[in-house]
């Protein structure tokens, strides 16, 4: 169904939103894709900040179009000036137009965004809940600078700057999401998935279902889009990390390892942990 008759289809429907929040490049696409494959979504609005109406406080521009990192953080980071009933209606009609199901829980995923702009969404839905993923933080600033042109063409102390700031409003905003947030651990969804979606999905209420998910624009190769996303499924791959660490070299490495480890620490025992 085409979205625009979707959007007119479900003009009158509201939804309760479960925003997955992240790096990019920190598995937010894998924890959005198995959550709307695994259970009893509404829909998924994949990428929902590039897609929302261009008239939405919410709406950016892709990360290529930006000269610097400080320059796309800038643009993503919530306004004094925004309007809380603008911006959800905006996404409620985003959600409209790609809601499949009956459910009115809708998967969110906007790596980055949703995670600076947690506290303002959650003004917008009150009862909606945060899953955020974070990755080793060698792993995932190789992944920046390798996927992202803005990202490689600057400094590495802008790119270890970038991920401090972005996990730092994390933990900054745990306190006042409560229990509406969930930290979880790529490397532990890696070694337990199962286990880890299924403690996922009760913490969040999501009733079992099942939905072939359709991502025609992400391409299944090492090192672009979802690389275990195959055929309306989702599986995880592993040996990912270690790649990344031959890639990077030693000395970058030990330099981000240096910077971030702290930080790294205080995520791993803030997160979420399947039961043994």
């Amino acid at each position: 169904m085409k979205k625009w008759l979707r959007g007119l289809r479900n003009r009158h429907r509201d939804f309760d939103p479960i925003f997955i929040a992240g790096a990019m490049g920190s598995g937010t696409s894998l924890v959005a894709v198995a959550l709307a494959e695994r259970f009893d979504a509404g829909g998924l609005a994949y990428e929902s900040a590039l897609h929302v109406a261009a008239d939405s406080p919410l709406r950016i521009q892709a990360v290529k179009d930006f000269e610097s990192i400080r320059a796309y953080e800038d643009s993503i980071l919530p306004r004094a000036d925004w309007n809380v009933e603008a911006a959800r209606e905006s996404l409620l009609r985003l959600y409209r137009r790609t809601a499949t199901g009956d459910s009115r829980r809708v998967i969110d995923k906007g790596p980055n965004t949703n995670q600076v702009r947690a506290e303002f969404l959650a003004q917008c839905f009150p009862t909606a809940h945060f899953v955020a993923i974070f990755r080793d933080p060698v792993v995932n600033i190789e992944g920046f600078r390798r996927k992202w042109e803005t990202f490689g063409d600057d400094t590495l102390e802008e790119n270890i700057r970038f991920w401090a700031e972005l996990h730092r409003r994390l933990l900054d905003t745990g306190s006042a999401l409560g229990d509406r947030l969930n930290i979880v651990e790529y490397e532990t969804l890696v070694n337990a998935p199962d286990a880890m979606l299924e403690t996922l999905g009760q913490r969040l209420g999501l009733a079992r279902g099942h939905s072939a998910i359709d991502l025609p624009d992400r391409p299944n190769e090492p090192g672009m889009g979802v690389r275990s996303f195959v055929g309306g499924h989702v599986s995880v791959e592993s040996g990912a990390n270690a790649e990344a660490y031959e890639r990077i070299g030693s000395d970058f490495a030990e330099q981000i390892r240096s910077a971030l480890d702290p930080i790294h620490q205080t995520l791993q025992e803030r997160a979420l942990r399947p039961p043994a």
